[in-house]
Order: C-alpha cells, then sequence, then structure tokens
C-alpha cells in the first residue's frame, strides 16, 4: 500500500513539474526572443562636401526582444556598424574622398506590432509586420579617412555617437524577416577644432552628421 501510494505520489508529482515547466518555459517565449541581424548601411555624411549616399558598410550582430504586449515589444541590439561617406565613382579617376568609420552601436525601440498571420506548421501565430522607433548609442572604434589617396587623421570624430532610428520590418515566415531602416545623428560626429577637415566658410562649424539607410535580414529563434 505504502509502494502504491508513492508511486502516485511520484507520478503526480512529475505530471506537474513536467507540466508547469513546459508551460513555463513556453511563457518565456513569449516574453523573450532573440535574432541575428545582417546586412549593410548605406550612408553619407552631411557636412562633408559630397552628395548622395555613396559609403556601403557592413551592419551585423545580435537583437533581443522583450514582449509587453501583444503588439507591442521593446529590442534592443549589439551591432558592429559601418558608417561614413565617399565622393561619387568616377569611371578611370580615384576617389577624391572616402570616409569609413567603425562603431559598435547599441540601439533600443519600440516596436508596433501588425497583421497577425496564422502558422499551421508550427501553430500559433506571428505578426508580419512591424514598426519600430528608438536611439541608438555608437562608440567608435576606429576607421580610415583619405583624401586623394593621402590617409588623414581621424582624431576629430567624436568617440560616441547618438542617433535616432525609425525600422519596419516584413516577415516572410516566423523566423525569416527583411529590414529596412533609417537613423541620423542629433548631434555632430566631430569636434569644432581648427583641426577639423570639414571646417570651411560653407561649413563654419565644421559639423558632420551620419545618416544611414539600413537594410538587414533577421531570422528569430522561436
Amino acid at each position: 500500500m505504502k509502494t502504491t501510494f508513492f508511486q502516485l505520489f511520484l507520478a503526480v508529482t512529475c505530471f506537474i513539474y513536467f507540466n508547469s515547466s513546459t508551460f513555463a518555459q513556453k511563457e518565456r517565449q513569449r516574453r523573450f526572443s532573440a535574432s541575428i541581424v545582417v546586412g549593410t548601411n548605406i550612408s553619407q555624411i552631411d557636412g562633408d562636401g559630397e552628395a548622395g549616399f555613396n559609403q556601403l558598410g557592413l551592419n551585423a550582430g545580435g537583437r533581443a526582444n522583450i514582449y509587453i504586449a501583444k503588439r507591442w515589444d521593446i529590442s534592443t541590439e549589439i551591432l558592429f556598424s559601418q558608417k561614413g561617406s565617399q565622393s561619387a565613382f568616377v569611371r578611370g579617376q580615384p576617389r577624391n574622398m572616402q570616409c569609413r568609420l567603425n562603431y559598435v552601436e547599441v540601439p533600443v525601440q519600440i516596436n508596433f506590432k501588425d497583421w497577425e498571420i496564422s502558422d499551421i506548421d508550427n501553430g500559433g501565430s506571428y505578426m508580419r509586420m512591424v514598426f519600430g522607433a528608438g536611439m541608438t548609442y555608437g562608440r567608435l572604434l576606429g576607421g580610415s579617412y583619405e583624401v586623394g589617396g593621402a590617409e588623414r587623421d581621424i582624431a576629430q570624430f567624436k568617440n560616441t555617437d547618438i542617433s535616432i532610428l525609425f525600422s519596419g520590418t516584413a516577415y516572410i515566415n516566423r523566423n525569416w524577416g527583411i529590414n529596412i531602416g533609417w537613423s541620423r545623428s542629433v548631434v555632430s560626429t566631430t569636434a569644432n577644432s581648427p583641426l577639423n577637415p570639414w571646417l570651411n566658410s560653407s561649413n563654419p562649424n565644421g559639423s558632420a552628421v551620419n545618416r544611414s539607410i539600413i537594410l538587414r535580414a533577421f531570422y528569430t529563434f522561436q
């Protein structure tokens, strides 16, 4: 009788434990998700005397989402992000100017999700469209600045860059998404100094503002 009671108690305990664990795991999955992101920045610097988004750079890293409601979540990322600018390409001629700035960036956004799609194969559903807005903190790791093929010092670029960020993501399925974004520095990325390379009559403060169009692919673990 004792053995039967013990076996029943053990069976009930195991049943409650595994069901609670499964429920808790699903709850955690609903509250948190992680993604790998990779793509490109198409950049320019306002104030460099050049026009056009001519500089391509890598944008890649990891992303975490915290769900706060069915249609709302908060996301943060850790990225390696290349920005800068360069003069337009002319066949048979070297570029007059090229500037590449390498940052580690931490964007934080609040996101609104819409267009719920049923996922028959995996059960449940996901949101096809996600729209985000937020801020990005960037820390300069290094880079290069060339004029007429000659290397110039990048010491006049500030170590930090604060940007506003807007983005939209379309999910092909619950895992894969295509993301497009736009970012702009809220303050100049260069110091006001006589050594500033872009200090001239048309730019008396030598200000330089990063501006980027961001194209990326997401893979979200769910």
